[in-house]
């Protein structure tokens, strides 16, 4: 595939998103390094995804860079990164979170003369490849033609690119599409746990509901806590959704403690009127069993 760009190298290429992006880059023709905190391990998984390891101090040779690293500490990482890398080349993120992150590489640009662009891959690394996977891209200042170098290559590698404008949109949209769905199943399977009757007991008695609940639930409790807490708690915009989750809780508990039957249906009309506005709406109920289907096997 035809790109600007031939060596990649990715910072933080032993963990599951990075060995993914590894192995994908790798599988369409590209040169591929990864590097990690330790080089016996960026050795040891080099050999087996088939690519080579480098230290972060060797990033010159890369055309593109590429950050997969924890959301804490990417900022950082990107001016120390930027400051080993040469004038022209590409230097870009996946983090999940991009208030602090675009700065970094807004300044990168500046100190740096290195080009960037902000990713956000909606998928895990259980995706087969980046055909039919939805991209986030977002412009980074002082290097906006990278960010349509970078949209085009996804779409001919056949992924959804979508265009945010800023980190503040990104985030914004964030705290609505990924970290409150992460919430919302922590905090389904707290309450599971609370009640201390076994999972498999339970599944004796779920509904279709359940059923499907219950999946998205054990898929989230295989990641990584640290990554799901850092999105929650570094989006400076969840705060605000969390305080509309529990006051929207606490009139759904005031109704269903004082027996409000009509406060409950006012609710659920209200949802159904919102959703209803979704061209999707009307083929959700097919999707449903279409979807337990497809589990069932």
């Amino acid at each position: 595939m035809e790109a600007p760009w031939r060596k990649i190298a990715i910072i933080g290429g032993t963990g599951k998103m990075g060995s993914w992006f590894a192995r994908q880059f790798s599988q369409l023709g590209f040169e591929v390094y990864i590097s990690s905190r330790s080089h016996v391990k960026a050795r040891r998984t080099a050999r087996k995804l088939g690519v080579k390891p480098l230290k972060i101090e060797e990033v010159a040779a890369a055309d593109l860079v590429l950050l997969s690293t924890p959301i804490p500490i990417t900022p950082e990482l990107a001016l120390k990164v930027a400051g080993f890398m040469r004038r022209g080349a590409v230097l870009a993120d996946i983090a999940s979170i991009k208030t602090g992150v675009v700065e970094a590489l807004e300044k990168a640009v500046k100190q740096f003369k290195v080009k960037a662009v902000s990713l956000h891959p909606m998928f895990g690394p259980g995706a087969e490849s980046l055909k039919g996977q939805r991209i986030i891209v977002i412009p980074v200042k002082g290097s906006l033609s990278t960010a349509k170098l970078m949209a085009g290559f996804l779409r001919a590698a056949g992924s959804k690119v979508v265009v945010a404008s800023t980190a503040a949109l990104h985030d914004k949209m964030m705290a609505l599409t990924l970290a409150l769905p992460h919430f919302l199943n922590i905090l389904f399977g707290a309450t599971l746990t609370a009640g201390k009757i076994p999972v498999r007991k339970l599944g004796n008695f779920a509904g279709t509901t359940f059923q499907l609940q219950k999946v998205i639930c054990e898929s989230v409790s295989q990641e990584d806590p640290e990554t799901y807490a850092s999105i929650q708690m570094f989006n400076p915009y969840f705060l605000e959704v969390l305080n509309s989750l529990l006051e929207e809780a606490s009139k759904l508990k005031e109704a269903v403690e004082k027996g409000s039957l009509e406060k409950i249906v006012e609710v659920f009309r209200r949802v159904s009127g919102f959703l209803a506005k979704d061209p999707e709406y009307r083929e959700a109920y097919k999707r449903f069993y279409a979807a337990l289907k497809a589990l069932s096997g």
